[in-house]
C-alpha cells in the first residue's frame, strides 16, 4: 500500500468513488493495479467496474432506442387509463395530462407546440412589474 494512504480499519474496505476507479481504468491500469493503488481487491474493483459498465450499456441502449422505448411505455400508459383511473386522478394531474396530449396531437399534425418558455415573456413581466411599482409609488404619495 502506498505510504501516503491511510491504513484502513480492520474488516472495512476503503471508500473509493466509482469515478476514481473509472478514471484509473481509462488511464490503462489493470484491476489489480487499481486495487493495489486504492486498497481494494482485484475482484472488488472488477465487480464495481462491471456494474457501472452495465449501467452505461443500459443507458446506451436506451439512448439508441429511446423513441421505441418511450412509444411502448406511452402505449402501456394509454391502455391502462380507464375511466376509474382517470376519475381518481387529482385535478392537476388530469389538466397536465390533457395539456400534454393536446400538445402531442398538435405536433403530430405539424402544428407548433404550445410549450412556452418563461424567458419568452420576461420583458413583458418586467414591464408589468415596473407599472405596478409606479402605481404603488403613486398610492404612497397620495397616502403620505
Amino acid at each position: 500500500m502506498p505510504k501516503n494512504q491511510p491504513k484502513n480499519q480492520p474488516g472495512r474496505k476503503p471508500s473509493v468513488p466509482i469515478t476514481r476507479l473509472v478514471e484509473l481504468r481509462q488511464a490503462g491500469l489493470t484491476c489489480q493495479d487499481i486495487g493495489d493503488l486504492v486498497g481494494l481487491s482485484k475482484q472488488t474493483v472488477s465487480q464495481r467496474l462491471r456494474a457501472v459498465n452495465a449501467e452505461f450499456e443500459g443507458l446506451k441502449v436506451y439512448q439508441d432506442r429511446q423513441p421505441e422505448i418511450l412509444e411502448a411505455l406511452s402505449q402501456r400508459l394509454v391502455y391502462s387509463m380507464t375511466d376509474k383511473v382517470i376519475n381518481r386522478m387529482p385535478g392537476g394531474s388530469r389538466i397536465l395530462g390533457i395539456c400534454q396530449l393536446v400538445d402531442k396531437v398538435r405536433l403530430l399534425r405539424g402544428q407548433p407546440g404550445l410549450y412556452v418558455e418563461y424567458s419568452d415573456y420576461q420583458d413583458e413581466l418586467d414591464e408589468v412589474n415596473r407599472e405596478i411599482e409606479g402605481l404603488q409609488a403613486e398610492l404612497a404619495a397620495l397616502d403620505g
